[in-house]
C-alpha cells in the first residue's frame, strides 16, 4: 500500500489503527494480531475535509442521508459555514450531537447563524447586531449553544436583490473578533470584495470564506499570510455565477487564489454548497472545485493538501489531515493514484472513519 506523506510523495508500508487513532505507520510489514484491509497496489490518503458548506439550507436542512453520501465519496469532515434556514444554532448542534455515527457520517463542525447588521446579508434568521455590547452578547450565546466557530457577513451580496444591504461597522467586527478570541473561537467572514477584506483583516478575522472577485493587492495577501489568515476560495461558486450572469467573476478569483498560495497562504477545499446543484454543488466529492483550483495554476498535490492538511489547519485540528501516529483514523483507500487528477478520486474503494471501515 502506498501511503501519502504530506502529499509530497508516497512510501510503501502498513498502518496500524487502534480504536479511533493511528498508532503506527511502518515502512515494513507489521506483524500484529489484528483484522487487516489489503492495500496492495492501492493508495492511502487522509480523509478529505470540506470547509465550506451550508447544511441547514433553506429547503432541505438536517439531511442525514446526504451525509452518508458525502462520507462514501471520501469526505470525512464537513464544516457548516452558516445556517441559511430558520433553524437555530441549538437545532444544528442537537442534530450534530445525535447523528447515527455507526451508520457512517462525516464529523460536522457547526457555526450557527451569521452575525450581521440588522437586515444585512446572511440568510433568513441572521443574528443582527448594532453595538459592541450586542456583539459580545451574541458571541457568548453562540458559544453557549455549542457551536465550533463563528461566521460574520461583511458584504453587499452578488445581485440586485442583495446590493446595498446594511453592513457591520468596523468597530463591531473588532468586537466580534475580540470576544470570539477571548472564548477560544475563530471567526470566518463572508466577503467577496478586496476592500472589504482589507477591513476585515485589520479587524482581526481568522478566515476569508471566499476568494475575492476583484484583484487582491499584494500587500493584503502578504498581511494575511503574516497574520495567519486562511481562506477557502470557493472557486466553483464563482464559476457558477459567472456562467449564469456572464459577469467576469472567476478570473480575478483564480488569480487571487494562486497568488495567495504561492505567497504561503493556507487554503481549504469547499464549494459553498447550499443544496444539491450538480456540477456546481454536488453531494459528495467537489470535483469542480478541484478542477477550478487546477485551472488557477495549482498542482494536484497542492489541491489534495488543501483538502487534507489545509482543512485541518483551518479547523485548528492537529489530529486530522495527516497519516501519522496520534492522528485520527480518518482515511481513504483508492485504486488509482489521486495525484493524476480529480477523476482518480472516484476510485475510492474504502473510507475509514474513526477507525471503522466502510466499503464504497
Amino acid at each position: 500500500m502506498r501511503i501519502a506523506d504530506e502529499i509530497s510523495g508516497w512510501h510503501t508500508g502498513d498502518v496500524l489503527l487502534v480504536g479511533t487513532k493511528i498508532v503506527e505507520v511502518s515502512e515494513r510489514p507489521l506483524e500484529v494480531d489484528a483484522s487487516t484491509l489489503e492495500g496492495n497496489g492501492r493508495f492511502l490518503l487522509p480523509g478529505f475535509i470540506h470547509t465550506h458548506a451550508h447544511l441547514m439550507e433553506n429547503t432541505d436542512g438536517f439531511n442525514t442521508e446526504n451525509l452518508h453520501r458525502w462520507l462514501r465519496s471520501g469526505i470525512t469532515h464537513i464544516r457548516d459555514q452558516g445556517i441559511l434556514s430558520r433553524h437555530s444554532a441549538e437545532d444544528a448542534v442537537t442534530w450534530r450531537d445525535n447523528l447515527p455515527v455507526a451508520e457512517g457520517v462525516p464529523t460536522l463542525s457547526i457555526c450557527g447563524p451569521f452575525l450581521s447588521a440588522p437586515g444585512g446579508y446572511g440568510g433568513l434568521c441572521l443574528i443582527g447586531v448594532s453595538s459592541p455590547a450586542e456583539v459580545r452578547e451574541a458571541v457568548r450565546r453562540l458559544v453557549d449553544a455549542g457551536v465550533d466557530h463563528l461566521k460574520l457577513a461583511y458584504d453587499e451580496g452578488y445581485d440586485a436583490s442583495t446590493r446595498n444591504l446594511p453592513m457591520l461597522e468596523p468597530e463591531w467586527i473588532e468586537a466580534i473578533c475580540d470576544e470570539a478570541h477571548r472564548q477560544g473561537y475563530t471567526v470566518s467572514a463572508h466577503v467577496t470584495r478586496a476592500a472589504r477584506l482589507e477591513t476585515l483583516v485589520a479587524c482581526g478575522i481568522d478566515e476569508a470564506a471566499h476568494a475575492c472577485m476583484d484583484p487582491m493587492p499584494d500587500a493584503l495577501i502578504e498581511r494575511m499570510v503574516r497574520d495567519g489568515v486562511v481562506m477557502t476560495p470557493t472557486l466553483s461558486m464563482y464559476a457558477m455565477f459567472a456562467e449564469r450572469t456572464r459577469l467576469p467573476l472567476l478570473g480575478p478569483a483564480l488569480d487571487n487564489t494562486l497568488r495567495f498560495v504561492r505567497a504561503g497562504g493556507v487554503i481549504g477545499l469547499g464549494n459553498d454548497y447550499m443544496g444539491e446543484d450538480p456540477p456546481w454543488a454536488p453531494v459528495g466529492m467537489p470535483y469542480l472545485e478541484m478542477e477550478c483550483l487546477l485551472r488557477a495554476g495549482l498542482e494536484m498535490p497542492e489541491v489534495i493538501r488543501a483538502a487534507t492538511r489545509g482543512g485541518a489547519l483551518i479547523l485548528g485540528r492537529q489530529d486530522l489531515g495527516r497519516i501519522e501516529p496520534g492522528c485520527r483514523a480518518d482515511l481513504l483507500l483508492l485504486t488509482e493514484d489521486p495525484t493524476a487528477g480529480p477523476e482518480a478520486l472516484s476510485s475510492v474503494s474504502h473510507v475509514i472513519k474513526d477507525g471503522t471501515v466502510f466499503k464504497v
